[in-house]
């Protein structure tokens, strides 16, 4: 059975816009009512499906190698990679310190 299907989490969320426009000047509103928007359809569209793939397959640590020796590895599946490179991608990390 599938996973029901969400939508752009961000356009279906009319407190948050509100409380947005409410507080931030109309300029940055601007800017960040379209961001969310994008990211709100990215979510949906590829992020939402990443995160269900990391939820079936978490990371494994490895701790010795087939010899004994200690080798201290952690194998991720690809969707561990993907999202690090999203998270890159939309600046999620530098976001919190940028000044607007």
């Amino acid at each position: 059975m599938d996973a029901p299907r969400m939508g752009n989490l961000y356009l279906e969320d009319p407190f948050l816009q509100g409380y947005l426009r409410a507080h931030l000047p109309a300029q940055v509103f601007a800017k960040v009512n379209i961001d969310l928007e994008r990211f709100g359809a990215r979510v949906r569209d590829e992020i939402g499906f990443l995160g269900r793939e990391c939820e079936l397959n978490p990371p494994r640590l490895l701790h010795f190698d087939a010899w004994g020796q200690r080798v201290d590895q952690v194998t991720t599946c690809p969707a561990w990679k993907r999202l690090k490179d999203i998270s890159a991608e939309e600046s999620l990390v530098a976001e919190g310190y940028t000044r607007r």
